[in-house]
């Protein structure tokens, strides 16, 4: 029998991460807590944070700032700092997923139109 080192790699490469889309070109995204229904596994070790807006679309009322919110992951990024290009953000310390869902936090303003990509990067 053949050996097949790419099945023997599926089997040991952990989930690596989440890619939320947030779309505000149908309706605003208010400011405060976005729940996303989404939960990284209690005990998964959150590395870092891409927010990422390739289209260049982003607007808001106001200065937006965003962060994921209850995982207390990073710093809050400005909606201007975002739009149109990507920010990435490694933890100097990684933090332990809690179980409990991801949301997204706006403060500052609404994000009045745009796509907002999150990409939260775990093992």
């Amino acid at each position: 029998m053949a050996d097949n080192n790419f099945l023997r790699q599926v089997n040991t490469v952990p989930n690596f991460g989440v890619d939320l889309l947030f779309n505000a070109n149908d309706g605003e995204i208010p400011a405060g807590d976005v729940a996303t229904n989404h939960i990284i596994p209690k005990g998964k070790v959150i590395f870092g944070v891409i927010y990422r807006n390739i289209e260049n679309n982003l607007a808001s009322a106001g200065t937006a700032l965003v962060k994921i919110g209850n995982t207390g992951v990073g710093t809050a990024e400005t909606l201007s700092g975002v739009k149109g290009t990507s920010k990435v953000q490694v933890l100097e310390t990684p933090v332990v997923a809690d179980g409990n869902p991801v949301k997204l936090t706006v403060a500052g303003g609404a994000i009045t139109a745009g796509d907002l990509d999150v990409v939260i990067l775990y093992a």
